[in-house]
């Protein structure tokens, strides 16, 4: 459950629950971002909004160890095609 005190999530800046990686767009998002998320015109702010975030995170985690993204690339490029 992602708590919300209006039965909707409360998102921050970058669309995200409280609980980490989990994103809301659309219609649950316009308690916190207004009405015009229920709408495909809101589409491009939530995209944008929510592709900074991962990013930022993505960065932050390969700050913190930048051996890690190297590790998941060369595993990535190791699986084998089913």
């Amino acid at each position: 459950m992602v708590p919300g005190v209006t039965g909707y999530p409360d998102l921050n800046r970058g669309f995200e629950t409280s609980v980490p990686g989990l994103h809301i767009v659309g219609a649950p998002a316009a308690e916190s971002f207004g009405p015009l998320m229920r709408f495909v015109a809101g589409t491009g702010y939530a995209a944008r909004a929510v592709t900074l975030r991962v990013a930022g995170a993505e960065r932050m985690a390969t700050m913190a160890a930048p051996h890690a993204a190297a590790v998941l690339a060369d595993a990535s490029v190791r699986q084998p095609a089913t």
